[in-house]
């Protein structure tokens, strides 16, 4: 199986989307001009995402991709996901272009410390 979504792209840095190992980032390296839209950067031999051959992008790769593209402008510092809405409409059949979006709704403040 191919999947032609830019597996060769440069990765955006682990550190920047949770502390993945580079093979779990699924994110390309940002244009500065939009910083909250990636493309995705999947590695079709990768053991979870791709654990049969298929001609679409796994959804597990989507469900990857939402904490790292909400991450990934910032660092996990100072972006925390408080939730995920999905729906899976349609396959996104591999080749196609694909672009994972970050939308901010909230700032919240810091989380209190714990008192002992």
């Amino acid at each position: 199986m191919s999947f032609t979504a830019r597996p060769e792209a440069v990765g955006t840095a682990p550190e920047r989307v949770g502390g993945q190992g580079s093979r779990d980032v699924v994110l390309a390296a940002a244009d500065a001009r939009s910083p909250h839209r990636r493309q995705p950067r999947v590695d079709s031999a990768h053991p979870v995402f791709f654990d049969h051959p298929a001609d679409h992008v796994p959804g597990m790769v989507f469900l990857e991709a939402a904490p790292q593209v909400a991450h990934a402008p910032t660092g996990p510092r100072d972006a925390l996901p408080g939730g995920l809405e999905s729906a899976f409409a349609r396959y996104a059949p591999c080749g196609i272009d694909t672009v994972f979006t970050a939308t901010a709704t909230a700032t919240a403040a810091p989380c209190p410390t714990p008192s002992r």
